[in-house]
């Protein structure tokens, strides 16, 4: 067999098989009908391929068009859960109340109370550690900020302590404060 490259202009592929003489021989006797049969299960193979790329598209797009919805339905629902339920215990028969009142299905709100769970609760510990350093602002004291917001003394102090940074630059930025507040020893 000649293993020169073929010239621009011709349309031929060349193959060099090393194959037992057994196989060798069926395909010299059957050439045509498993060539046939290699060509059908190439085209069954092609068509599934673009079948499963069509269906992985349909797929993104319509979770891209949820996400924004799916992340606001799970928003809602565990800032409502935080809110109504006392503790842990309580959390799935609260979902499972407000899954009624929305319309939606437990496991279906569950799944994406979930996935969206992590991000959701940063927000609120955000929003919770802003009121917190709002309230100090406020000349609140700490046991104040704690019966407002419905958490620890402790919590407020601990809460305070990690944003020192940020109470700083605040005050920097604000001369005219009065310092006799609660962190300044105005209050506990």
């Amino acid at each position: 067999m000649n293993n020169h490259p073929p010239k621009p202009d011709q349309n031929i592929c060349r193959v060099t098989l090393d194959l037992p003489w057994e196989i060798a021989e069926a395909l010299a006797d059957h050439g045509p009908q498993l060539i046939a049969v290699i060509q059908e299960a190439v085209g069954l193979r092609a068509k599934e391929t673009k079948r499963r790329s069509e269906v992985k598209e349909q797929v993104v797009e319509s979770t891209n068009a949820n996400k924004a919805e799916w992340s606001a339905l799970a928003d809602t629902c565990l800032r409502e859960i935080v809110r109504r339920a006392n503790g842990p215990g309580q959390r799935d028969s609260e979902l499972k109340s407000l899954a009624s009142e929305l319309g939606h299905d437990f496991q279906f709100l569950k799944s994406i109370c979930r996935i969206y769970a992590p991000r959701i609760k940063r927000n609120l510990k955000a929003e919770r550690d802003a009121k917190i350093v709002d309230y100090y602002f406020d000349r609140l004291t700490n046991i104040q900020i704690a019966e407002k917001l419905g958490i620890a003394p402790g919590s407020v102090s601990r809460i305070l302590s990690e944003h020192k940074k940020n109470i700083a630059a605040i005050r920097a930025q604000k001369p005219i404060l009065d310092r006799s507040g609660p962190l300044n020893g105005g209050g506990s």
